[in-house]
């Protein structure tokens, strides 16, 4: 995940002075302009990977992690009832092509392995966290597991230390894994969706054990290396490369505010100018604005050319978080 400020810098601003005023960071959804009160804007910022939110609602595409801060990413299309952003979140579920293995850079085996020998010392403690954690999301896994969990918790440390420490020899890992995944089939009846609920718990469960050295490239590393190890659990897998083709991610653009002292990414088509307008022309919400936008806006500028159109942040992040 990387995030820049929008090519649109403090030259190429248009702003509109006009009497009494208030001033807006501007953004487009399709060809209608919206406005946010500038005070509002904590960074506007360019994302290109998201990481998924277990059973968030369908408005809320994610997290990214933006300087330090967790950041909850919205996408403003679905709040209006809008089609939603084809949004590229890392992908931690089945592998498109069951019948060949993903592949894992030497890059990608060196930070799983650097960042996992930093959970090491407290193995036991990330388990039970995990698997608390897992149970929470989805307790219906729960089932899965009827011995003593602190032991259940003690084998997963282990699996996952042989794993990550196998991975230098990624073929003879193969027919572990597969081995591992006929016996979870066969003795606890795991399902591929099961695999994806497991994978949204582990990185989230590693993410809040590494805290800020959870970088965009471990969380990228991590979930290749999952794809890795349940496409060998659920085939037999074709081949092992060594070096993982680069793959150009789709960039969004996102309006960052901040609203009782958490940051909220909005995900928009574009950035507009920032404005200043005459508080003259402002209109309350006309009657042939749509429902669902009048639920979210706070009212209309009649501007020479266009409509401007203020997003209520406030009653949009309630709704929708």
């Amino acid at each position: 995940m990387s995030q820049a400020l929008a090519t649109t810098g403090p030259s190429e601003l248009e702003v509109h002075r006009n009497g009494e005023s208030s001033e807006f960071a501007t953004f487009y959804i399709g060809a209608q302009m919206f406005g946010i009160p500038i005070l509002k804007v904590q960074d506007i910022l360019q994302t290109d990977r998201i990481a998924p939110i277990p059973l968030s609602p369908e408005s809320v595409h994610g997290s990214i992690n933006l300087r330090g801060r967790i950041v909850t990413v919205i996408d403003v299309h679905t709040c209006l009832g809008l089609k939603p952003l084809d949004v590229a979140a890392i992908d931690v579920g089945m592998p498109k092509d069951e019948k060949s293995v993903p592949l894992i850079s030497d890059n990608q085996r060196k930070i799983v392995q650097e960042t996992f020998a930093k959970i090491v010392p407290n193995g036991e403690q990330f388990s039970q966290d995990f698997y608390a954690s897992l149970f929470e999301a989805h307790p219906e896994l729960k089932e899965m597991f009827t011995g003593d969990i602190q032991e259940q918790s003690k084998k997963f440390i282990n699996m996952l230390n042989a794993i990550v420490n196998g991975l230098d020899a990624p073929e003879e890992l193969k027919p572990t894994l597969v081995d591992l995944g006929q016996r979870h089939t066969d003795d606890f009846s795991v399902k591929n969706e099961h695999y994806t609920m497991f994978g949204e718990t582990l990185l989230t469960s590693i993410e809040a054990a590494l805290g800020q050295d959870f970088t965009t490239d471990a969380k990228d590393a991590w979930a290749a290396v999952y794809r890795f190890i349940i496409s060998l659990m659920t085939s037999n897998g074709e081949q092992i490369a060594d070096k993982a083709p680069a793959a150009k991610a789709h960039t969004h653009t996102g309006v960052t505010v901040e609203k009782d002292h958490d940051l909220y990414t909005l995900l928009v088509d574009k950035i507009g100018d920032v404005m200043v307008v005459d508080d003259s022309i402002f209109e309350s919400n006309p009657g042939t604005l749509d429902p669902k936008w009048r639920d979210y806006t706070l009212g209309v500028y009649r501007l020479d050319k266009e409509l401007l159109v203020v997003l209520d942040v406030d009653k949009l992040l309630d709704a929708n978080r």
